[in-house]
């Protein structure tokens, strides 16, 4: 199993030595709709040429697409504030 403290671009793969090189971190960013203006242009080249970092923006975009049906997490207390509490010092 991965050690989960390594970096995106740390863990091993088993891609081209060419996927090696890319930033799978921007491609994460990029398929998630977080990249910046100025790298959309070198992460899209990275999607559309590398079939590694095709499969990684799939499955980002598919976890996305299934996040949003998983129930929302129990709460074990209300932290909302009381009136009374919001007063205090």
């Amino acid at each position: 199993m991965d050690d989960v403290t390594q970096g995106v671009n740390d863990q091993p793969w088993s891609a081209t030595p060419e996927h090696r090189r890319h930033d799978r971190l921007l491609v994460s960013r990029f398929a998630a709709g977080d990249a910046y203006p100025t790298e959309l242009a070198e992460a899209r080249m990275m999607v559309e040429s590398c079939v590694a970092c095709a499969e990684l923006a799939r499955d980002i975009r598919a976890l996305m697409a299934a996040i949003v049906n998983l129930p929302a997490p129990a709460r074990p207390r209300d932290f909302r504030l009381t009136a009374e509490q919001a007063q205090a010092d």
